[in-house]
């Protein structure tokens, strides 16, 4: 009997970590790669998809880092008005508002940590690309260069 209350322990310790291993894991495969194209050339990235709404509820909260090279893309079913908040988001990032074609209409760069502040632009955008503060401006990267990604390849929003 003992023995099976030290190793129910050890499950209740052990089990955790590996689901929180496996999740990690789930993560990174399934980045999908996506490359952004300006006048200060092409950069890849590697994303996660959030495209429903319990995706986009989640988002980026909760991450205590983000790989260089690595974000999330927020796609929606139509152009809409979006407003980001940085609750529970320990780390800051860059917010790349975008239309339906990928064109970066507005971008939100070195975004405050934990923040209840709303942050979006004052026109309608059809996904929103979230990476790490400061990589889109060391990549030369700004509003008017294109998001390539198969999603982003319809008419702008109006």
């Amino acid at each position: 009997m003992r023995r099976l209350v030290l190793l129910a322990a050890l499950l209740s310790v052990s089990l955790p970590s590996c689901a929180m291993a496996a999740e990690a894991q789930a993560g990174s495969e399934g980045l999908r790669p996506l490359a952004i194209a300006g006048q200060g050339g092409r950069h890849d990235f590697q994303v996660e998809i959030a495209d429903d709404n319990a995706e986009r509820l989640r988002g980026l909260q909760g991450r205590e880092t983000l790989p260089r090279g690595q974000g999330m893309l927020f796609i929606y079913e139509g152009c809409r008005r979006v407003s980001f908040w940085m609750k529970d988001t320990p780390v800051s990032l860059d917010i790349a508002f975008l239309d339906r074609n990928g064109d970066i209409l507005d971008i939100a760069a070195g975004t405050e940590p934990y923040s209840l502040a709303g942050i979006g632009p004052d026109r309608d955008v059809f996904a929103v690309l979230e990476v790490g503060a400061g990589e889109l401006a060391a990549r030369d990267i700004s509003a008017g260069d294109r998001v390539l990604y198969p999603a982003l390849e319809g008419p702008a929003c109006e």
